[in-house]
């Protein structure tokens, strides 16, 4: 949508009547605009995906700890999963699933390298516990992780609620930042690395340290099979254009 006020606002269309245009965005929480404060629409092919699933030649970083398949990603202790070029669109969406008992996180690095060690890219962390998400800019570290959250002034940051310990997340990249959504709902704005400029890779990275853990002689221990899982993956665009 291309607002009267200068505004572009990448958008998924609804419906529109008399009264306005209805539509879905991760960064406002409005939902309609009416037909006076709308400049122009600029329409995509509905439904086009740039990609789709784990399919796609240049995929690293599998091992037999790691677990692979055309739709899915597993995770289990310290993982780590790249592409050096697969973000072709603005947009990357996914789902997350993890055991209801649980404490983990993960990095998603964009626009970078893919490898581990690149600090050109825009880190987006969640931190997965029960029925609960935190969204960070920066790797939450391992005893950060147990006490399940990071505090900012005294105050639990980012944290969304979620069903049944999973979530879709949508990572929209727009006027300098990665706009972070949950459920369909907006989550928190990650201003973008401007090293990153230029570089299409990203790069998963999972510390999955506290995932099922339950008593086994006295110690706690994860349980075998108990994994974080990555499944629906798409890269597309949201707002028309290739970045």
């Amino acid at each position: 949508l291309y607002l009267k006020n200068n505004d572009v606002l990448p958008c998924r269309v609804t419906g529109f009547d008399d009264k306005g245009i209805q539509f879905k965005s991760p960064l406002t929480d409005v939902l309609t605009f009416s037909h006076e404060h709308i400049r122009a629409i600029e329409l995509t092919a509905a439904g086009r995906i740039h990609q789709s699933g784990f399919s796609a030649e240049g995929w690293k970083g599998f091992s037999v700890r790691s677990k692979r398949t055309k739709n899915t990603l597993d995770f289990r202790g310290n993982i780590h999963y790249s592409h050096p070029a697969i973000l072709t669109g603005d947009t990357v969406r996914f789902r997350l699933e993890w055991p209801l008992q649980s404490w983990a996180s993960l990095t998603v690095s964009m626009f970078g390298t893919g490898e581990r060690d690149d600090e050109s890219c825009t880190h987006v962390c969640f931190g997965m516990m029960p029925n609960s998400v935190q969204v960070l800019d920066r790797p939450m570290q391992p005893n950060q992780m147990m006490m399940g959250m990071q505090m900012r002034g005294g105050r639990a940051e980012g944290i969304v609620t979620v069903k049944n310990s999973q979530a879709d997340i949508q990572l929209v990249a727009h006027d300098g930042h990665i706009a972070v959504s949950i459920d369909g709902e907006p989550a928190k704005s990650i201003k973008m690395n401007t090293a990153s400029t230029g570089h299409r890779g990203i790069a998963f990275n999972a510390n999955v340290t506290a995932v099922g853990r339950q008593v086994v002689n006295g110690r706690a221990a994860q349980r075998s099979g108990d994994t974080v899982t990555l499944t629906n993956f798409e890269v597309d665009n949201l707002t028309g254009a290739s970045i």
